[in-house]
């Protein structure tokens, strides 16, 4: 199945039929559709997650190994990845929701691309905080050589 779905207000077996009221509805394909991007995105999410938790502990590592710098940098990184990935998991849900519901979908929809437009808005913030991260760990390495 191509990613090149497009959505035409008439009937027929593989395009959306029109409800009562002029909503949309979409036939099973289409909400196979929705249903597979919306797992790759909850996927995306909970590896997201998964990989927040895994620098979190690295970061309490560098702690406990004494490296400062080292453990702001990871544990802050490892803190901006654990929000974004519970975005992606949430934009993931809404996309969930579109292939679930059997009429009215447009608010879904509508809904779901709301959630992933928010997931990169997010994105770019974090990663902006991010890089100012690095820039203040790389500092304070550079600052704790400085001293005796």
């Amino acid at each position: 199945m191509g990613d090149d779905l497009t959505v035409q207000p008439t009937q027929g077996p593989s395009q959306p039929m029109v409800a009562a009221g002029g909503e949309y509805s979409f036939d099973e394909i289409q909400k196979n559709f929705f249903a597979e991007s919306a797992g790759t995105m909850r996927f995306a999410g909970m590896a997201a997650l998964a990989f927040g938790v895994l620098q979190l502990i690295g970061g309490t590592v560098c702690i406990l190994a004494g490296t400062l710098p080292g453990a702001i940098c990871i544990g802050f990184s490892g803190f901006l990845t654990l929000i974004l990935g519970t975005s992606i998991r949430n934009a993931g849900n809404s996309l969930r929701a579109v292939a679930l519901r059997s009429d009215g979908q447009i608010p879904s929809v509508l809904s779901a691309i709301s959630d992933v437009r928010r997931v990169f808005r997010l994105q770019a913030v974090l990663f902006i905080l991010g890089s100012l991260g690095i820039i203040l760990s790389v500092l304070l390495a550079y600052l704790a050589q400085l001293r005796p």
